[in-house]
């Protein structure tokens, strides 16, 4: 990872704020690796006579670089010419690159947004220290002149340092040069909060193939609170089973849940632009409907882990299987395949990359990550665990397919009565609810139904209040096996010479509970309920 050196009043969120900008405006620019970058707002004296204000005077011909601006092109002159006092009249050709609406017929180019022209820098001696002198009209390439005098005070000129992407031995730099106009609002505006104090602003990245080394206004980056391996696993297995508490027994750290359904969507997941009412400072006017982008749950949950990045982070998905995860997730999938807990391969998303990397420590998570964030590129990072849970017996509501599951552990919960911490009695049954559930499963088992393993009862189907309270019990448990499980095999647990549908099943069961089972269960259990542990 490189080092970086700022110019005065510009940091790490400026230079991320600059690269946007460049990138938006120029498709050959996100192709180069960026190694330096100045801005300079242009005062009366950089202008070309002709463009400045009437009551301006002076005929200064070209821009000057002082302080710590000047340094931004040590690298291509060479760091003895700066401070030389020899031969001021020494101008050295500087090839450049402007963009392509300066260029005439006559000059072509390969590529479609810039053209390579040239332009000249030299030294001009001053009482403390040189200053650099950019632009001769008598010299400069026609391209570079017709530039020149498109410039206007207040203008921002930017100068852009970068190299192809992938950097050879000969590490040879290319100059790209641009205006960011008043009339380009979003951007000036931008540019104007970066550049709040007179001269020029920089921000230099150095010696890029080498190691690291740090300057006093660039702590290092410290990656040993990102060490944890963050994993996908589903939790899966029969009603009750205690998956959700598996959960919370297995993982530490901060948690986030969330419930598929038969209508969530990948908008509820990811994030969707939808129209948003915003309240005006002045209060006698009507609230403003804007668009922006509006995070969905997992969106949510992402950023929170690139920007807390010493802290673990569990995103549960509760009821996998009852959405369509395949249109849930989306171009998210992508990202399942992770070595050492980070996404082994990447996706481009604007809109969640703008959400999850604002405010964020963009140097440390492209070094962590090693995305480039100003591509939008996105990871799953490591200290995040996707964790899901769902249920075996509802299987075939959205089948997971195979290139789905085999980007996460699978981990079966099996039906342990052994789990239970109470040992207690189905109110007016006065059978214990683990020996009732046992026999029910047994049962269900016999069957050699298609999924009749999925249709068993685990051992937190059904918590203390149902168990202990008769019609509560009769409404959940005894209606879902009477539905469900026993849906056409009715007489293997009911007597249905008694009970022949759901009212005369409750009924029954709230008059005489055990006339609603068959002789096989009253003689597992005895035929007369007892009043022990009624309550």
């Amino acid at each position: 990872m490189e080092s970086v050196t700022y110019g005065v009043n510009l940091n790490q969120n400026d230079f991320n704020q600059l690269i946007d900008i460049l990138h938006k405006k120029f498709n050959t620019l996100s192709n180069k690796y960026i190694t330096g970058i100045l801005v300079k707002k242009l005062p009366n004296a950089d202008i070309l006579h002709a463009n400045k204000p009437t009551e301006s005077r002076g005929k200064t011909t070209h821009i000057a670089f002082t302080t710590k601006s000047r340094y931004f092109f040590n690298d291509i002159l060479g760091t003895s010419f700066l401070d030389s006092h020899d031969d001021y009249d020494e101008k050295i050709e500087l090839p450049i690159k402007v963009e392509n609406s300066y260029s005439n017929s006559n000059e072509q180019s390969d590529d479609q947004e810039f053209i390579e022209t040239h332009t000249v820098i030299w030294r001009i001696p001053k009482k403390d220290q040189n200053q650099l002198g950019l632009s001769k009209t008598e010299v400069n390439g026609d391209a570079f002149q017709r530039f020149r005098e498109d410039m206007y005070t207040d203008d921002f000129l930017i100068v852009i340092k970068c190299t192809d992407s992938n950097i050879n031995e000969s590490y040879e730099k290319e100059l790209y040069t641009i205006l960011i106009k008043p009339d380009d609002t979003e951007n000036y505006e931008l540019l104007s909060n970066i550049n709040t104090r007179p001269g020029a602003q920089l921000f230099e990245i150095e010696n890029p193939k080498g190691n690291m080394e740090v300057h006093e206004e660039t702590p290092p980056l410290d990656l040993s609170t990102t060490e944890i391996i963050g994993e996908n696993i589903i939790y899966y297995g029969v009603p009750g089973t205690g998956k959700s508490y598996k959960v919370n027994e297995e993982f530490e750290g901060n948690f986030y849940r969330a419930t598929f359904y038969e209508d969530y969507s990948y908008a509820d997941f990811v994030g969707q632009v939808a129209p948003v009412l915003k309240q005006t400072e002045d209060p006698s006017k009507e609230d403003r409907l804007v668009y922006e982008f509006v995070p969905g749950d997992f969106a949510k949950v992402l950023k929170n882990a690139i920007q807390r990045p010493s802290e673990t982070h569990n995103f549960v998905i509760e009821e996998l299987n009852r959405a369509n995860t395949a249109a849930v997730f989306g171009d998210i999938f992508q990202l399942l395949d992770r070595e050492k807990g980070i996404s082994k391969y990447t996706i481009n998303n604007e809109k969640l990359g703008r959400y999850i990397y604002a405010n964020a420590d963009h140097a440390f998570v492209s070094q962590w990550l090693n995305v480039y964030i100003n591509e939008n590129e996105i990871r799953i990072p490591n200290n995040l665990n996707i964790i899901a849970t769902m249920n075996t017996s509802d299987q075939n509501i959205h089948p997971l397919d195979t290139a789905f599951t085999r980007r996460w552990d699978m981990e079966y919960i099996p039906v342990d009565f052994n789990k239970l911490t109470k040992d207690l009695y189905i109110n007016g049954l006065n059978i214990r609810w683990k020996e009732f559930a046992e026999y029910v499963n047994t049962t269900i088992l016999s069957l050699n139904l298609m999924n009749s393993e999925d249709k068993q009862l685990g051992p937190f189907f059904a918590t203390e209040h149902i168990i202990t309270d008769a019609n509560k019990f009769a409404n959940k448990v005894l209606v879902y096996l009477w539905k469900d499980v026993f849906k056409h095999s009715k007489d293997e647990l009911f007597d249905t010479d008694k009970v022949v549908g759901i009212q005369s099943l409750l009924k029954t069961f709230n008059n005489h509970p055990l006339d609603v089972f068959n002789n096989e269960f009253k003689n597992s259990f005895g035929n007369t309920p007892g009043d022990e542990h009624d309550e």
